[in-house]
């Protein structure tokens, strides 16, 4: 049975900062699920797996051939729908055969694999991409014509007709829609049994049905190395069978029994304190009684010293020795503390974003479906007029390529897109997150957030960005520099410390490359947003918990669904 196995991996960058603590793991045919927050390094791990990496130390054995489906594909802007089939140097093989070429070495690429045009247009059709594989662009479509979701889907039909022995997928239900992540679940469930899947993700339903989950934990709070650069300790690499709620639950115990040694070993430490303090001051009042003693002269002199002399070594003795068992309970609280660290919790305060119920945000004209593909006719005639009023919390549901983005943009824009519909926002504080946030070219991250909102004092600004995990000389980074939840916290930053605050937000796949900690926290800060909220996600999970109580469906033109499920206009 094909395995992928660890033995005694760790990996160092060059410059020396550690990113995987060593570890051994061995994974057989099923579906696991691996899951840490931003930075942990499962990215580099995926990379160790692919071999683009290294590994510092130990081996890694993977089944070949591998396939890997990584978040950006890894796409060049020119990449067409056969790179992502992998079928293009069999494709070019063809067409010079056809051309009259003869070179032997055209034959060995094309193999038996005569036919496999006819197959990619086949298997595109049973994925449900007719569109793309009817047209006459076909398999040499570039895959930026494509939406994100569909290119996803070609990737994985890619993988199906590819036979891979070992699958590795990095965040792969990302811009799925419903139809994509049932035709994934199928597919992970046919190869299950066959072959060993890593797929890194934070989504919860595809990692409840995982077979097991693999952890990357930090270490602890980063460190000082030698040379005085600080730097976080290298991850920890756990594996536990069964899927993610079983891992959480037994997280959270976990947790608790930590919690309980923090605090026995910081009582024990309160103790030896209490206890070296009160020895300190008999002590000190012993050492004024012996010094009167000494000037009434009550016994010879010789005697006095002799007895002053092994009362001041017992003490001494007696003192260090309280003093190694406070050092002691004083490292003991700083090995449990270390051994219970949780990354901080990000925090935000919101201004003032209510909005009035009753209170007209949005007005949409629709007629038909604005899909982003030129090619799709319209699937209505008549206009649809959807209006958000209030706080009201919308969805914005389609399939893949349906135009729920351009619809976005739109909104943004407050105008006519294409002919097909047209928007009034009736209100002027609009903020939208796109799937890939856009970080103004400022010179760093706290300049970027005050052209935001200009008239606030920069101490003001500092606090909310320290809320944010920006801390220190972190706001002072070039916002390029940035990771990709750091760059996520920052298009918050700008769009909900903007001035005047929004009264309306969009979200595009919010959760997108997110790690679970974060998204938990984008909940939390939805919670307390009192404005109007329009949000894309193929994510029912995310959709129920960010409280999205009606729909805006562009496959079907115009549902808005209201709460309990009838319909409105």
């Amino acid at each position: 049975m094909p395995t992928i196995t660890f033995t005694d991996v760790s990996f160092t960058w060059p410059d020396g900062t550690a990113c995987l603590a060593p570890f051994s793991l061995s994974l057989d045919a099923g579906l696991h699920g691996v899951i840490g927050s931003n930075g942990t390094g499962k990215t580099t791990l995926a990379r160790l797996v692919t071999g683009d990496l290294r590994p510092s130390t130990g081996t890694i054995s993977v089944p070949r051939p591998l396939c890997a489906l990584a978040q950006d594909l890894g796409l060049r802007p020119d990449a067409t729908v056969a790179d992502l089939l992998g079928i293009t140097e069999t494709l070019e093989a063809l067409d010079a055969v056809a051309r009259g070429d003869i070179d032997p070495a055209l034959f060995d690429v094309i193999g038996d694999d005569w036919g496999v045009e006819e197959q990619a247009r086949s298997a595109l059709d049973r994925a449900g991409l007719r569109r793309i594989a009817s047209t006459e662009a076909g398999l040499r479509r570039p895959i930026g014509t494509l939406s994100g979701g569909e290119a996803v889907q070609v990737a994985l039909v890619g993988i199906e007709m590819r036979r891979p022995a070992a699958l590795l997928l990095d965040e792969p239900t990302n811009n799925l829609d419903v139809d994509a992540r049932r035709r994934l679940g199928e597919l992970l469930e046919r190869e299950r049994g066959r072959i060993p899947i890593l797929a890194i993700s934070h989504d919860r339903s595809l990692l409840d049905g995982c077979d097991s989950i693999t952890a990357l934990t930090p270490s602890g709070p980063a460190r000082s190395r030698s040379d005085g650069i600080t730097t976080p300790m290298g991850a920890t690499v756990t594996m536990r069978p069964g899927g993610y709620a079983e891992w959480a639950e037994e997280r959270a115990a976990a947790a608790d029994r930590a919690e309980q040694r923090v605090r026995a070993a910081k009582s024990s430490h309160a103790t030896e304190k209490r206890q070296r303090i009160a020895h300190e001051i008999k002590q000190s009042r012993d050492e004024r009684r012996g010094r009167s003693f000494h000037a009434s002269k009550r016994e010879p002199k010789m005697v006095m010293n002799l007895r002053r002399r092994a009362a001041e070594q017992s003490a001494g003795a007696l003192r260090g020795t309280m003093q190694n068992r406070e050092m002691r309970a004083a490292e003991a609280v700083k090995q449990a503390e270390l051994e219970a660290w949780i990354p901080d919790a990000v925090h935000i305060e919101l201004p003032d974003t209510q909005v009035a119920p009753g209170q007209r945000v949005l007005e949409l004209d629709l007629v038909g479906c604005p899909s982003d593909d030129p090619e799709a006719p319209p699937l209505a005639s008549e206009i649809i007029h959807p209006i958000i009023k209030g706080p009201e919390r919308w969805r914005l549901a389609g399939s893949n390529g349906s135009g729920k983005t351009t619809l976005l943009r739109a909104v943004m824009a407050e105008g006519q897109v294409e002919a097909t519909h047209r928007v009034v926002a009736r209100t002027d504080r609009v903020g939208y997150i796109a799937q890939t946030p856009a970080i103004p070219d400022a010179s760093t991250l706290l300049e970027a957030v005050r052209d935001a909102n200009p008239g606030a004092e920069e101490q003001w600004l500092r606090d909310q960005l320290a809320r944010l995990l920006f801390r220190g000389d972190k706001v002072f980074a070039a916002p390029a520099t940035l990771s990709g939840g750091e760059r996520f916290r920052a298009a918050v930053a700008m769009t909900l410390l903007a001035s005047p605050a929004p009264q309306l937000l969009l979200l595009d796949e919010p959760t997108n490359n997110l790690d679970m900690d974060t998204v938990d926290w984008l909940v939390d800060v939805m919670a307390r947003y009192e404005g109007a909220l329009m949000v894309v996600t193929h994510d029912d999970d995310v959709a129920e918990r960010l409280g999205l109580t009606r729909t805006l469906d562009l496959d079907l033109v115009a549902r808005a669904v209201a709460p309990g499920g009838s319909e409105a206009q």
